[in-house]
């Protein structure tokens, strides 16, 4: 099942060929995140050979979100009970009535991010009662921000949401008014918030009535197989793996529904999965297969994986396969993550590290945590020190603590300081936190400070709230105040959610921290199974989002 060497475009060890499909990676990895919980990510790797090596902080980029995590706001007693005998949907959370009314003072606001962001946290927090409002501003909008009041009407979950969606995928139309182009995908998306947040039985009979219709648009496909990784469903299974398969289909539509195929984790995606890397010819297709693997356990499939890496040639998907050998922790994985870290490739050992890193992070590997240990105390070592601490924090290595609050102060430069303040958060343990309220009242007004904040928040500790929004309060708009805000998140306090609502609310602050504060209060009133915000993020990258849908989370989450 490995890839043979003459079935794509030329490859070779040391760099990547200049293939059609990644030209436009700059321009696609551009579109920004607005609220994005953001890692300040190392400086670029050299190319090697003159040609554009693979990058450690492409893979931290799509899928930071996975691990930094915000703490969700807890019900009472009665309500999580009543969760888990499937009688509730949204849940009664604290303070959810002021910053209700809050949202829907801003509904209006004259900055267009923060409109966007009060939409989403009145959908939010008022659920059925927000579609009249929505409804009404869709109504009226003349087309800049119709895309995103689809996917909030969408959260309000009201059963009249779902079907006024269906109506505008199926002609694009609402009511007689025309909205937007590709207005159509935008409802798909919002049909699959519906679904995880309570609508399921009807959104799947909608989804059925879409994969019966002869032609569909191809970002309405793209959209259902976004979808897929949103809120999975039986039907969108099938129509995965067929994609996938399918030669016919736009190339971005076949590496969008490669990649849903990670949120299927069974034998028949597997074997699609495998056969497309064997027969794929674009690069960036093997790659989303390569990523997709990792989410597939098993021991089989974990000895398939260790094959590929060893015959397969393109570095770029090397690189991603070592993410899903970590991923995987399957037989011979461990030994090909240390062998690729011995090896001597400085990009590769980077993987080889978030590999290491991912797989101690779930499994006893003493020799894991030996290699991460020793690359932080190496300083002579070739492997960059970004990638490294952000590699401890991941596998949440208690030992690692004094050097990460040491480099938290003293690193040589700006992301290995803010790496090793989030990785001291992923550890989150009480000389963690101790360690970070130290540096950070050390560090007030620093560039790292918000990294801090966010470490903090990770660990979530209720005695920290008020020091964080002080800290916060005290920055400057140069001074990275609108990403110290949207670290608040993580945290999940009331004294959070007061100083979030200081912040959106006061008309002195400019536009971007207003918008940062709505959107960080979006993240805590996420009231949905499980958050929806990290999962399709993996997703923005270039290869497996067109881009016209490329600023949707900066829209939404």
């Amino acid at each position: 099942m490995p890839a043979s060497a003459s079935a794509r475009s030329p490859r070779s060890t040391l760099a990547l060929p200049r293939h059609p499909g990644r030209l436009l990676r700059g321009v696609w990895a551009r579109a920004g995140l607005t609220l994005v919980l953001a890692l300040a990510g190392g400086p670029g790797a050299q190319a090697a050979a003159q040609q554009e090596a693979p990058e450690w902080t492409e893979w931290w980029s799509a899928h930071r979100q996975d691990y930094l995590v915000p703490h969700r706001l807890v019900p009472s007693k009665e309500e999580q009970e009543q969760e888990q005998e499937g009688t509730v949907t949204r849940k009664k959370i604290p303070k959810v009535e002021e910053v209700n009314e809050f949202a829907l003072a801003q509904i209006d606001d004259p900055w267009p991010a923060v409109r966007m962001a009060a939409a989403f946290l009145l959908a939010r927090t008022s659920g059925e009662k927000a579609l009249p409002v929505l409804r009404q501003r869709l109504e009226k909008d003349d087309g800049s921000q119709q895309h995103p009041l689809l996917l909030a009407i969408g959260l309000t979950t009201a059963p009249e949401a779902v079907e006024m969606l269906v109506d505008v995928i199926e002609d694009g139309m609402l009511g007689r008014q025309r909205l937007a182009l590709r207005s159509d995908a935008f409802a798909t998306l919002g049909l699959g918030l519906a679904r995880e947040h309570g609508q399921r039985e009807a959104v799947d009979a909608a989804i059925e009535k879409l994969l019966k219709r002869r032609k569909l648009g191809d970002e309405v496909q793209h959209a259902l197989l976004t979808l897929a990784a949103l809120s999975p469903s039986p039907a969108l299974e099938e129509y995965c793996r067929e994609q996938a398969r399918n030669r016919q289909a736009q190339i971005f539509v076949r590496r969008r529904a490669a990649a849903s195929l990670a949120s299927y984790p069974g034998e028949k995606s597997a074997k699609v999965l495998l056969d497309t890397f064997k027969d794929a010819s674009d690069v960036d297709l093997v790659r989303s297969v390569a990523l997709a693997l990792g989410a597939i356990p098993g021991d089989g499939h974990a000895k398939a994986l260790v094959k590929l890496y060893e015959r397969e040639g393109e570095q770029h998907i090397k690189a991603h396969l070592l993410t899903s050998l970590g991923r995987n922790a399957g037989v011979g994985t461990l030994d090909a993550l240390i062998a690729a870290f011995e090896g001597g490739n400085t990009a590769l050992r980077d993987f080889a590290l978030i590999g290491l890193a991912l797989y101690t992070r779930e499994h006893e590997a003493p020799r894991a945590d030996q290699i991460l240990l020793a690359a932080l105390s190496n300083r002579s070592s070739d492997t960059r020190k970004e990638v490294v601490v952000l590699a401890c924090g991941l596998a949440r290595l208690p030992e690692a603590v004094t050097a990460l609050a040491e480099l938290v102060a003293s690193g040589d430069t700006q992301p290995v300081r803010a790496n090793s303040a989030l990785a001291l958060g992923l550890i989150g343990n009480e000389a963690a936190r101790e360690q970070l309220l130290a540096a950070g009242g050390n560090q007030k007004g620093s560039q790292t400070l918000p990294e801090i904040v966010g470490g903090l928040g990770l660990i979530g500790d209720p005695r920290d709230g008020e020091t964080l929004v002080g800290w916060v309060r005290g920055l400057k708009a140069n001074e990275r105040r609108a990403a110290a805000i949207s670290f608040l998140a993580l945290h999940g306090s009331i004294e959070v959610i007061d100083g979030l609502v200081q912040f959106g609310g006061d008309q002195s602050e400019d536009g971007p921290t207003r918008a940062a504060a709505l959107q960080a209060l979006g993240l805590l009133y996420e009231d949905g199974p499980r958050p929806i915000s990290g999962r399709p993020l993996r997703f923005e990258r270039m290869p497996t989002f067109p881009e016209w849908l490329s600023s949707l989370w900066s829209m939404s989450y």
